[in-house]
């Protein structure tokens, strides 16, 4: 019998709810594959474009994985907390990065423009290595984060280790090059997630996300490494603990 989807409310919406509600129910248990998308679309009469879009809600709320030509798996039955991480030193960032695992999208290289020149701290028109990835958390495989690393040239006879790692990158670069990160500086942003990332986080395009920026240097005050951390708002908070020095607060940026 084809399901009933009252028109009051967007079809996709509708799609979510009542999938969400069998998941719940664990008509679709932990660990099953969700109905192809032609069998959503026969059963609720729809359209594919529907039926993605309210995949695309599962995706985002943490209740389902999907991977091409392995089909929309169940990893919760209802959604998880939000991943949230509270980092004040390389420490922290390494052990973030081992609660997670980075799946290389793509690699290569780059002439800086006007905008990243700012972040890289060079003039445009300088050459550099670019490494775009999908972090997803260990314990539900989620995407909470799409990040582009760069780094400076003198590392491209290494590209591919660091390339091949998916914890801590900025660990492979001090172990290749015999130097530690001495200095990392960090700037946080709201922005929306454009569409070519939306994709990849499962989520829509012009999502609310926070973007987290830092630039990684060493003893010699070389930037080594910067990188671009796009997290969807929903899924993912970001705290940080100040402790008095000298019997003061460190100074903030915000009042």
């Amino acid at each position: 019998m084809t399901a009933a989807v009252s028109r009051r409310a967007p079809l996709y919406q509708k799609v979510a709810t009542e999938l969400t509600g069998r998941i719940a129910n664990e008509v679709y248990p932990v660990g099953s594959t969700l109905p192809t998308e032609i069998e959503i679309c026969q059963e609720f009469a729809i359209s594919r474009h529907t039926v993605r879009e309210a995949l695309r809600m599962l995706s985002a709320a943490g209740l389902i994985s999907r991977r091409q030509k392995a089909g929309t798996r169940v990893i919760a039955r209802t959604p998880p907390a939000r991943f949230a991480e509270s980092l004040s030193s390389l420490d922290d960032i390494r052990r973030y990065s081992n609660r997670t695992r980075a799946k290389l999208v793509k690699q290569g290289d780059f002439i800086v423009d006007e905008t990243l020149s700012k972040l890289l701290e060079c003039p445009p028109g300088e050459r550099w290595l670019i490494l775009q990835s999908v972090r997803r958390e260990l314990q539900t495989d989620r995407a909470i984060s799409y990040t582009r690393t760069y780094l400076n040239v003198l590392l491209e006879p290494h590209l591919d280790k660091i390339a091949a790692s998916e914890t801590s990158r900025f660990a492979i670069v001090e172990e290749v090059l015999g130097l530690t990160i001495e200095r990392v500086t960090q700037d946080t942003s709201a922005t929306a997630v454009p569409a070519d990332i939306a994709e990849h986080l499962g989520i829509r395009s012009a999502s609310p996300a926070l973007q987290i920026a830092r630039r990684y240097y060493d003893a010699q005050d070389r930037l080594l490494m910067a990188s671009i951390n796009v997290h969807p708002a929903d899924q993912f908070s970001y705290s940080i603990e100040m402790r008095r020095t000298d019997g003061h607060l460190p100074q903030s940026p915000i009042a």
